[in-house]
């Protein structure tokens, strides 16, 4: 029986192993024999595991993905019942009939009915509609109307009409113009023992009194409220009496007001409507002709409602703000009647449910949503909640939908390839998104100084957030300045796409950028200064000459450095494949050059001084110590050499370095000129002049001590800059 069987064993026992092991094991070179075993049965599990996880870890990040996938799925299909049963609960909230109830909870059992005498008096009508208020939770806006007034109430069970067994307590209440439903609060605290649940206006009902099921309970009656049905039971026969009775008066008097005053229940009647009100000003010849005066409404206009309820379901929202429209002109024409203000009361509460469907249309959803057609796809739910007179809404709404439309863009950006390509197409794809959100702002909103004055704020946070991104992923430690120059430049010449839109926001970039282009540029100077530095510490570096193995490679290096804007390597020629100049200042030429033209890519009017500072240090820097390199060296040779070198970077490269700064800048840098006469005594070549050099180069004027040009005092050392 091998090691692993014993170890894999159920009745396995590590003390009575150790034992057994001890017992018969003599001497250490079999205990040791015995841990080497141990050791190699551990070795070997080792190993198997590892074959283990490196064989079925292709499964794992299979199943990840199907993860994902799935996860993805459920998202939609979540997203997807979600949006559906908004639009059911928005077709019955729109509805003419009444609102949805709510979710049922637990009831007790018990269940009694009080029947209310009618009332007298509008104080006694108010006490009562103040009980309500402080049993029923959230009743507020239903029982604060003046024009309501409380004809009956009591206690009732609702039962499921399908399977008949009881859902839940409730409290019922009804009103002149309506039924209001409150269910059971089982943990109440204070004295509130029902919360509001649902009002039905007493149009929309149909009530069924005799149900022929012989299976249904006793004393039971329903309400028919388009699309819901509620099978209410009462305590009592006499309690369900009361309630069918006192509803079918209530809708009787609804129909016919003109009978009010013969109805027995009309001394009653709410005091606030004109169709129910008995007074004896009511009563008047005078307002009865004022009331027969009366021009009746246009049919669209009495139908309006009912066509809000459909274009809504339809989602027909255009044709619904245009009647909205012409139902607010109608309304500026004619005096408000009775009618009238009871009709706008119903259109408002319907153009307010549209009002809360386009914005949530408006509001983000899932990732797919906001990424399909861009801002054009929310134009029309903008342009509807702004002739809806929601403007500064739909304004926050829409900048809101931008926001998130260019985070899921940038962040479905593909990072392969080079970082520089990544970082320009997260640059184009930002401002083009900001260009077309202008655009399409000026499409759907006006041009007062408010609606402006907030797009100016989100664009500059916008940029801000961006530019927080884009420098993380540019400037690094290992930020080479050539691609921060070139990414600057795109960063740079793109925002400048807003000025032509009337939004400057380069002085905004550059402020942003100043640090980290500040940074680089100090970093890439002390870097070339250092290399300097480096490279006249060892003296056998000194006077080698500039050989190359051929002709080709010669000519490589002339057309090179013909690139940077040297012109007249060919007169320092000789022996055909050889530079009278040393090998280090050709190395610095091409460095210092190629740093003059990466910065010049960055000059803006925050940087220009710290790039011009940078330019002149380096140079300073080759120029001390090539002289002080002159001043050690005793051989003929190497001192003709090192007088080349001076001739050729104070002719040559600092030439070609003027010409790069004046084509971008339209003028010379001064402080460049400064040192090329404190060192030659006359000012270098201008760009017209290098393009036919001369053969012989300016030469030096002897010195001991390399004075410090006065104009360009500041670029002495690199701890005054800094």
């Amino acid at each position: 029986m091998s090691l692993a069987d014993i170890f894999a064993s159920k009745d396995f026992d590590p003390e009575k192993y150790v034992s057994e092991i001890g017992s018969k094991c003599v001497g250490g070179t079999e205990l040791a024999a015995q841990k080497a075993k141990l050791q190699n049965l551990s070795d070997e599990t080792h190993v198997v595991l590892k074959k283990n996880v490196f064989q079925h870890y292709g499964q794992f990040i299979d199943t990840a993905k199907d993860i994902s996938y799935l996860a993805g799925e459920m998202c939609q299909i979540s997203q997807m019942l979600r949006d559906q049963k908004n639009l059911i609960q928005s077709l019955v909230d729109f509805s003419v009939l009444g609102k949805k109830p709510s979710t049922m909870v637990e009831t007790p059992t018990d269940v009694e009915s009080k029947p209310i005498h009618h009332l007298k008096g509008s104080d006694e009508a108010k006490k009562k509609l103040l009980t309500v208020l402080e049993k029923v939770e959230g009743a507020a806006e239903i029982v604060e109307n003046e024009q309501r007034n409380l004809i009956f109430e009591g206690d009732l069970l609702e039962i499921n009409p399908d399977n008949y067994s009881a859902v839940q307590r409730k409290r019922g209440y009804l009103f002149n113009d309506g039924v209001m439903l409150a269910s059971w609060v089982t943990n109440r605290r204070g004295p509130q023992r029902y919360k509001f649940e649902a009002f039905y206006e007493l149009a929309a009902i149909g009530l069924v009194v005799n149900i022929r099921d012989p299976e249904c309970p006793k004393c039971t009656f329903k309400l028919l409220i388009f699309p819901n049905v509620h099978l209410l039971q009462c305590p009592s026969q006499p309690d369900k009496d009361s309630w069918v009775n006192e509803i079918e008066s209530q809708q009787k008097i609804m129909r016919n007001p003109a009978k009010i005053g013969k109805s027995p229940i009309s001394e009653y009647a709410p005091t606030g409507f004109p169709e129910t009100e008995t007074t004896d000003r009511a009563k008047s010849p005078e307002d009865s002709l004022v009331i027969s005066l009366q021009p009746p409404l246009p049919d669209w206009i009495l139908d309006l409602n009912d066509d809000l309820d459909v274009w809504i379901a339809q989602r027909n929202f255009l044709e619904a703000v245009n009647h909205y429209e012409s139902f607010q002109e109608f309304l500026e024409e004619q005096p408000l009647s009775s009618n009238l203000k009871d009709v706008k009361s119903k259109v408002d509460a319907r153009i307010k449910s549209l009002i809360e469907i386009l914005v949530s249309d408006l509001q983000v959803m899932t990732p797919e949503k906001i990424l399909q057609g861009g801002p054009r796809s929310i134009r029309k739910s903008v342009d509807l909640l702004v002739r809806l007179g929601r403007e500064s809404q739909a304004t926050r709404l829409f900048l809101q939908h931008r926001s998130a439309y260019i985070k899921q863009r940038l962040k479905r950006l593909k990072t392969e390839g080079r970082s520089q390509l990544y970082l320009d197409n997260m640059v184009v794809i930002f401002f083009s998104n900001i260009i077309d959100t202008m655009k399409e702002y000026t499409k759907s909103f006006s041009t007062k100084t408010s609606s402006v004055s907030g797009l100016v704020v989100w664009i500059n946070s916008e940029v801000g957030t961006f530019l927080n991104t884009f420098c993380r992923q540019l400037f690094g430690t290992q930020a080479h300045l050539s691609a921060v120059s070139n990414s600057v430049a795109k960063l740079r010449g793109e925002s400048k796409q807003l000025s032509d839109m009337g939004m400057d926001i380069i002085a905004t970039v550059d402020s942003l950028l100043l640090p980290h282009v500040e940074r680089t540029i100090v970093d890439a100077k002390d870097k070339l200064i250092e290399a300097v530095r480096h490279r006249y510490r060892s003296q056998d570096e000194i006077g080698v000459i500039m050989k190359f193995p051929d002709k080709g490679s010669l000519n490589k290096t002339i057309v090179e450095m013909g690139e940077l804007g040297v012109i007249g390597l060919k007169d320092y020629i000789f022996a055909e494949t050889s530079l009278r100049i040393g090998t280090n200042t050709i190395s610095f030429a091409k460095s210092w050059l190629h740093f003059c033209q990466d910065v010049m890519q960055l000059v803006a009017p925050d940087w220009q001084t710290l790039i011009e500072t940078a330019m002149c240090e380096v140079i300073l820097a080759e120029l001390r110590h090539l002289d002080k390199a002159r001043k050690k060296i005793n051989s003929s040779k190497t001192l003709e050499l090192i007088d080349n070198d001076l001739n050729f970077m104070l002719g040559n490269v600092c030439r070609a370095a003027s010409h790069t700064y004046k084509r971008q800048m339209g003028e010379e840098l001064g402080e460049l000129v400064a040192i090329v006469e404190e060192y030659t005594g006359e000012p270098p070549p201008s760009v017209e002049e290098s393009s036919t050099p001369s053969k012989k180069a300016p030469v030096p004027k002897p010195r001991t001590q390399i004075p410090t040009p006065t104009k360009s005092k500041r670029y002495t050392t690199t701890a005054e800059f800094v």
